[in-house]
């Protein structure tokens, strides 16, 4: 809800995309406190249910929110994307490196 509200009161936030809540979702220590404290408050099915909600909400939050956050900061430009340099072997009876060679005997 905070990112649509983020989404839909700020101009320049429009560019993170409408999805910016789901990179907000990790929190979990804080969630999880606050769940733990309102089980601990008001024992029995109503403080239960809400522990197992915020463990529920904390796991998806911690496996969803930092993709869509990074998501988000790309379609905002506050990040650049960083392409992966791949190394590639000599082929087969081409030049070898030193290292190679005396490893062989």
């Amino acid at each position: 809800v905070s990112g649509w509200i983020l989404w839909a009161g700020f101009a320049s936030a429009r560019r993170a995309g409408s999805t910016l809540g789901l990179g907000l979702l990790s929190t979990g220590a804080l969630a999880m406190a606050i769940g733990l404290s309102f089980a601990l408050r008001f024992p029995g099915p109503v403080g239960d249910t809400v522990l197992v909600t915020v463990a529920v909400v904390t796991i998806f939050g911690e496996f969803v929110g930092p993709g869509r956050l990074r998501v988000s900061l790309l379609r905002a430009g506050e990040i650049t994307e960083v392409k992966a340099v791949t190394t590639t072997t000599p082929a087969e009876g081409g030049p070898e490196q030193p290292e190679t060679q005396a490893a062989r005997g």
